[in-house]
């Protein structure tokens, strides 16, 4: 579903490239995590796939498309496919759980279906809203103030969000970084649980080594830019900064 060859990113004024040469792959259903010390390029690298950072070198095949190529409606289209989950949730607050969660569905919607919902959603809409948080344990929330839930459970939302979204690819960026140590084990085994059952190519960045090893098929180790088989826990601990 996603593969990347000698990719470098060197942004204007840097003489030092932000990612140098960097390959990957990762298959249907398979799931990747790439841990690395904050700085090393794990965000630029997702940047890239989503084909918002100009690259100097490489591609980024999606689902067998180049998305460094692509342009308007097939740019857009690969887009759709790719779905995000970042460390800050990135939700509005102020909507209702419903609203951030079928966000997810405003790539294949029109402008003018889009603003309908935000006043008269249909009950088909509300009933795939249900049951992208049936997935991830919180249908019950569907009405609720998006403000009104607590940390774990507004990851769970972003989670529903890109389910909705209908990825080829989720890239989960730090998605547990601001939650306590239980609650992260619960997030990153839900993920890792949906990506395998929907056959979606997951790859997520980490700072944290154990949870690395406990959830995910393979790991890869990003430092400087350079991405490179991950040799056990003294990595982390030798290039932390």
């Amino acid at each position: 579903m996603l593969l990347i060859q000698n990719l470098t990113v060197r942004y204007r004024r840097k003489a030092t490239a932000t990612l140098r040469e960097v390959s990957i792959s990762v298959g249907a259903g398979e799931r990747v995590a790439i841990i690395g010390p904050s700085g090393s390029g794990k965000t630029t690298l997702f940047r890239a796939i989503s084909g918002f950072v100009p690259t100097e070198t490489g591609r980024i095949m999606v689902a067998g498309a180049d998305i460094l190529q692509a342009r308007g409606g097939q740019l857009r289209t690969l887009r759709r496919g790719i779905g995000v989950i970042a460390q800050q949730h990135d939700l509005i607050e102020r909507m209702r759980v419903y609203h951030n969660v079928m966000a997810g569905a405003l790539g294949r919607w029109s402008t003018t279906r889009a603003l309908r919902f935000l006043f008269w959603p249909l009950c088909g809409e509300l009933d795939e809203a249900r049951v992208a948080l049936e997935r991830v344990g919180i249908a019950e929330k569907l009405r609720a103030r998006t403000g009104e839930l607590s940390g774990g459970q507004q990851q769970r939302v972003a989670i529903a969000r890109a389910l909705v979204q209908q990825p080829v690819i989720m890239l989960a960026d730090e998605p547990v970084a601001s939650l306590d140590p239980d609650l992260s084990q619960h997030i990153l085994s839900l993920l890792c649980q949906l990506a395998g059952e929907a056959r979606i190519a997951l790859l997520c960045s980490l700072h944290q080594h154990d949870l690395a090893e406990r959830y995910f098929d393979r790991i890869l180790h990003l430092q400087g830019g350079v991405l490179s088989d991950y040799a056990g826990p003294a990595v982390q601990f030798a290039t932390a900064s």
